[in-house]
């Protein structure tokens, strides 16, 4: 019988996989019933974000409970969903593997291919990636198989998956352990290959395997990860964060590693729980616990050697106070080391509140005229990975644009700081004929843990009215600048402008039946009559009509 093996699936649940969930969850089920008692198995998904659904363990019952069901949306963390599943596995004795399925690109990730491929070497772990459909980035999947001890198929269907599995498990029941010993004295800290190549009767095999050269003097590294139910990597942020509810329990891994040459005495490894974390168990129990400081006495590694710790906490915090943060800080000492810049690990959660919260938006003032503008401030309680603002105008149609996308891109919301726009919103015009329209407007974020959530919408109600005003009462043609009639209109229509003697006859017409918008609109008159002549001095009309108003007003000519 083989050994036991470690297994991660990571699963890619974007949404370009909607309408294949049940088919990919049924393969994955089948995987699980051809592997052997003893073996242990995680589930990690990624979306925008990663979950880890299952952690590892050989209750293989549970792990299948856990696979059906899950919808495919958003968009695809696929490196940051490796790099979950690698943490999952460092430190575990025996063949380690992690099996990716995904059919597109990486376009959400903080971690990169190089990251994903330096951490599963240190940590002994082979990946093997499927590619579903044509549309797959073959190039990085293939270098990441390759450089760790793994393979990748690509261009197959999502039926194909079966036929993946089956050939992972045919690999790891034929498990070999092979010792070797390097004849290069160096120790210069770099990345070695092994080509092992096998010739049996008419059986040939080969493959490629990894290892790290001591540095030299001895060199201990440490790193630690939290595994919780949400659990998300921010590329605001630049760190490795989860969130965890009140009452939620959790697991953190400290792993030290020996990088460089022997050490010939022990390390003590400290680690800080934050306020708001409650120790439930250690393995191995910490060698002292004095307040929030847990510290473990660390027997001497030598090169390559890891040691590892589990702690099982609580979070015991106030709900609601959802900016909160958790940031745990581990450490080594050891008077032997020569390298001290990975001597420090730390990893922040955040606080999840028990129910998804809403944004908020308000604006100001609740009525305007046409063509004023409108102040606009918005509320998250809640991080917020993007943002935007919806706004439905009167005829029912929306706009999505406002504000501007370079100003959505570079504002990061800050939860429980209100941000009002620098921009204010200046398309008021009425777009019915109407003398009344409603502008209503939604602020929409999604959260990390890839949920969109929409606010109340926030009113603002447009009120036309009617006004006609000169720019003066007295008029020198020729002298003075042009007189400005200001129309004011309470709807989008027609109106027509002239100007009357003050023996009723018309002088000039300045519009006739000419369509303008609500709101205030300018026509310039420079003294001239119909014929293009200067009109003479006296007192004139200008009249308005514009249905249902009619107006005129008087002004005098001076010449």
């Amino acid at each position: 019988m083989r050994p036991p093996v470690s297994v991660v699936l990571v699963m890619d649940y974007s949404g370009s996989m909607g309408g294949y969930e049940s088919t990919v969850e049924a393969a994955s089920l089948a995987f699980l019933s051809n592997l052997q008692a003893g073996d242990r198995v995680g589930i990690v998904h990624f979306r925008g974000g990663v979950t880890i659904v299952s952690s590892l363990t050989s209750d293989l019952a549970r792990v299948a409970a856990s696979i059906p069901g899950h919808a495919a949306t958003g968009f695809t963390a696929m490196y940051d969903g490796l790099y979950t599943a690698i943490g999952m596995l460092a430190g575990i004795d025996g063949p380690k593997i992690i099996v990716l399925y995904t059919d597109g690109w990486d376009n959400a990730s903080h971690w990169t291919p190089s990251d994903v491929v330096t951490l599963a070497r240190e940590a002994g772990v082979s990946i093997y990636c499927l590619g579903i459909g044509s549309d797959v980035d073959q190039r990085s999947l293939t270098s990441i198989a390759s450089s760790t001890g793994g393979m990748a198929e690509f261009g197959l269907d999502v039926q194909s998956l079966y036929q993946f599995y089956d050939k992972i498990l045919s690999l790891i029941s034929s498990y070999y352990w092979l010792a070797y010993c390097s004849p290069d004295p160096e120790f210069n800290c770099s990345w070695r290959v092994l080509d092992v190549s096998v010739q049996l009767y008419a059986a040939a095999g080969r493959d490629t395997a990894h290892y790290l050269a001591p540095c030299g003097g001895p060199d201990a590294s440490i790193w630690k990860h939290a595994v919780v139910d949400s659990y998300y990597v921010s590329p605001s942020v630049g760190d490795t964060i989860g969130f965890v509810a009140s009452g939620e329990t959790f697991t953190y891994i400290i792993r030290v590693r020996n990088a460089g040459g022997d050490f010939h005495m022990g390390s003590e490894v400290f680690d800080v729980l934050p306020p708001g974390y409650v120790l439930m168990e250690a393995s191995p129990p910490p060698t002292e616990a004095r307040g929030d400081t847990l510290m473990w006495r660390v027997p001497a590694l030598r090169a390559a050697d890891t040691w590892a710790a589990t702690l099982r906490l609580k979070a015991e915090y106030d709900p609601y106070r959802t900016s909160t943060r958790f940031v745990n800080v581990a450490w080594i000492a050891n008077d032997e080391d020569t390298v001290l810049v990975n001597n420090r690990a730390a990893d922040t959660l955040y606080a999840l509140p028990p129910e998804p919260i809403p944004p908020e938006i308000m604006v100001a003032p609740p009525v305007i005229e046409p063509r004023d503008s409108v102040t606009v401030t918005i509320l998250t309680h809640i991080p917020a990975v993007r943002w935007w603002v919806e706004v439905e105008l009167g005829d029912g149609s929306k706009i999505f644009d406002y504000p501007r996308r370079p100003l959505r891109d570079s504002t990061e919301l800050v939860a429980g700081t209100p941000f009002t726009l620098p921009e204010k919103f200046v398309r008021t015009q009425l777009v019915t004929r109407g003398e009344r329209e409603r502008l209503r407007f939604w602020v929409v974020i999604e959260d990390p843990l890839g949920r969109t959530l929409r606010s109340r919408p926030a009113d603002v109600i447009i009120r036309g009215a009617n006004n006609v005003l000169l720019s003066r009462n007295v008029f020198r043609p020729g002298r003075d600048p042009n007189l400005i009639v200001r129309l004011k209109l309470s709807s989008n229509r027609t109106a027509t402008v002239k100007i009357l003697d003050i023996s009723g006859r018309v002088v000039v017409v300045l519009a006739q039946d000419q369509f303008f918008l609500a709101g205030w609109n300018e026509i310039a008159w420079d003294g001239r009559d119909s014929h293009g002549n200067l009109v003479g001095p006296g007192i004139y009309v200008l009249t308005v009509e514009s249905d249902p108003i009619r107006e005129w007003l008087k002004f005098v000519i001076i010449r």
